[in-house]
């Protein structure tokens, strides 16, 4: 976001709880939405679809993981709080405000959504022939 509002460079993919404040305090302008589905927070900015692009779907998520053998009771505890905070609504209030889109998993559920953006992002890696140097 510093290099966009210094005008270091034009264009920059951003998480909507990191630009939001930006783009309401007349720091940057959002172009478009890198999701299936327009945002509260930010309305009237159209999708990538509804601008041309309709396979561009590219939304982010954040979770908590922890270290493999993890007892199962810390798992469900730490879940549990997880899902007991995002449902205050003063938390929620918030997060959504800044764009976010609140989903508490199960950490079965979350456990497939890492292995299907694994699955996705790998094979996006191998069709555009990207390596590691």
């Amino acid at each position: 976001m510093v290099a966009v509002m210094s005008g270091e460079t034009q264009l920059s993919f951003a998480t909507l709880p990191a630009v939001v404040p930006q783009i309401r305090a007349g720091k940057v302008r959002a172009v478009g939405l890198a999701s299936r589905q327009r945002n509260p927070a930010v309305a009237s900015t159209p999708t990538m679809a509804e601008l041309g692009m309709p396979d561009f779907d590219v939304g982010t998520w954040t979770g908590v993981v922890g270290p493999r053998g993890t007892p199962a009771e810390v798992i469900a505890r730490v879940n549990g709080a997880v899902a007991t905070a995002l449902a205050e609504p003063a938390i929620r209030s918030r997060l959504e405000g800044e764009g976010a889109d609140i989903q508490a998993m199960t950490p079965e559920a979350f456990g497939r959504l890492i292995k299907s953006e694994n699955a996705r992002w790998v094979a996006v890696i191998r069709a555009a022939g990207i390596q590691a140097h």
